[in-house]
């Protein structure tokens, strides 16, 4: 690329020349489009070598000295820093256009990905585990490393459920007794000798209906199966079970 002003000979330019040359080659660049883009880098060049002696309201000088917008300064001072990648671009397709080399210099550098480390899927380890698998596994972690690691969720569901089995251990839900007593019944009626099986059939239904109903009052007081016990109260007569 010609330039009538060659940046070595800028160095030792005042800001005046420097504001000078900018205006000139903008200029320039106006009258000849097919050369505009040799204007603009010598005019990005200028106002490089400006903005070094320039040391305070650099956007105010432009305006002033150059009749220049600042982001269209930014953007001559750009193309000139990469003047190298443009020349290149040039040398491989002919031509270039300001715009094009706008959108050389704009365009993002690919960035390669970095590899993401492999990590063990623990949970889903831990789930094709069986209960004993993971009774022998939770055996082998100190306690007061389990508590330190512990969700801070699980602290409060623990005392939730604590508080609530205090209480039931001491003041069962006779709702429970009850339905365990009638599914218990139907199973016992159901395995008498001489049951016909259409009947045998319909207590072992009724049982499991029981224990659906068991499930469902166990969830409306904030329980789960695990939280239920079946423990033997003696009496006079035999023994009933009770679930707490």
């Amino acid at each position: 690329m010609s330039s009538d002003v060659e940046p070595a000979d800028l160095n030792v330019n005042t800001l005046d020349r420097l504001a000078a040359t900018v205006k000139n080659e903008i200029q320039a660049s106006k009258d000849a489009q097919s050369n505009a883009l040799d204007h603009a880098l010598n005019a990005g060049d200028a106002l490089n070598l400006a903005q070094e002696r320039v040391s305070t309201n650099w956007k105010r000088w432009v305006r002033e000295s150059c009749d220049l917008a600042s982001s269209t300064a930014l953007l001559y001072q750009r193309l000139a820093r990469h003047r190298a990648e443009i020349k290149a671009e040039i040398e491989r397709i002919g031509e270039l256009s300001l715009c094009a080399a706008r959108r050389l210099i704009s365009a993002p550098a690919e960035k390669t990905p970095k590899p993401k480390k492999p990590r063990p899927d623990l949970v889903a380890a831990w789930m094709r585990l069986t209960d004993s698998e993971i009774t022998a596994a939770l055996r082998e972690i100190p306690l007061l490393h389990f508590l330190r690691v512990m969700p801070a969720v699980w602290r409060a569901e623990l005392r939730n459920r604590g508080a609530h089995l205090d209480q039931t251990s001491s003041n069962p839900d006779p709702r429970i007794s009850k339905i365990v007593q009638t599914a218990l019944s139907h199973i016992a009626t159901a395995d008498q000798p001489g049951t016909g099986k259409p009947v045998a059939q319909g207590q072992e239904n009724a049982a499991l209906t029981a224990l659906r109903t068991l499930l469902t009052v166990l969830h409306g007081i904030g329980c789960d199966l695990h939280d239920v016990e079946v423990v033997l109260k003696p009496k006079t007569s035999g023994a009933k079970k009770r679930a707490a």
